[in-house]
């Protein structure tokens, strides 16, 4: 089922617009802050929750262990978020 629904809903994307230009820009734009900041800070979160338990020494830890880092690449990302559909906005006006 899921192959087909991932084969079917761009097509059915496709058959709703003409303007092409826009849906890359359009997917594009949210899929890449997805990738470049959403991502990485839930691997961040994960790889944190599991390394809790082992003790690392001090030469080996990473300087962005604090917990803010996260917080803050997830504010970023907001912050992109809102600045691409700002974007999105005024360019389609």
């Amino acid at each position: 089922m899921l192959p087909l629904a991932i084969v079917l809903l761009p097509l059915v994307v496709a058959e709703l617009t003409d303007n092409v230009e826009f849906l890359v820009a359009f997917t594009g734009s949210y899929a890449g802050v997805g990738v470049q900041y959403v991502l990485p800070a839930l691997l961040m979160w994960g790889a944190k929750k599991r390394m809790v338990a082992a003790q690392v020494p001090k030469e080996f830890q990473s300087p962005f262990r604090h917990a803010a880092w996260i917080g803050a690449l997830l504010v970023w990302a907001t912050f992109a978020v809102i600045v691409v559909t700002v974007n999105h906005v005024i360019s389609r006006v």
